[in-house]
Formats: C-alpha cells, structure tokens, sequence
C-alpha cells in the first residue's frame, strides 16, 4: 500500500503531464484543475481519471474513480489526492 506522500507525487506527476507542466510547478495545491497554472480542459480531465483509474487498480482491486468526480466542479488539486487516497485507503 503506498503511503500519501507517494499518492501525492504520482497524482502530481499525472496532472503535471497532461498540463506540460514540470512536477514541480505544482506547488498550490489549493488550485483548481481548471484555473491557471493547470488550465485542464474537460478532455483532458477525462484522460486524468482514466489514468488514475489505472494506477488505483494495479494497487488495490475495484478500487476507482469516475471522470465525473475528476470534472467536478471546483476540484483542487488538494481535494483530488484526498479522493484519491480514501478510495485506495491511505491514511490522509
């Protein structure tokens, strides 16, 4: 089972890729994914989960996450490691 800190930098690592960001750009994780400096569209937040999807299921078996919950709304990037670590049961 991964611990935060290795949740917290594969979701960074995910959401630096699709945003061609360098990992270490993002430092505010209060941030929206759609606001600057991540600027996400709707395709490419679809992609996100698609991918997270994959990285949660080769940890732990039915666990997953919905593009709607990635496209919600006012997601920060704080709120989806969060989700991200409740569905994969690390301790946040």
């Amino acid at each position: 089972m991964p611990t935060i800190e290795e949740v917290t930098a594969k979701v960074i690592a995910i959401l630096a890729e699709k945003a061609n960001l360098d990992p270490e750009d993002i430092t505010d994780y209060t941030k929206k994914l759609t606001e600057f400096p991540l600027n996400l569209d709707s395709t490419a937040l679809g992609f996100i989960a698609i991918t997270l999807r994959e990285y949660m299921e080769d940890i732990l078996a039915g666990a997953t996450i919905t593009s709607q919950e990635v496209k919600a709304s006012g997601l920060t990037v704080k709120k989806l490691i969060a989700l991200v670590c409740e569905r994969l049961g690390v301790a946040a």
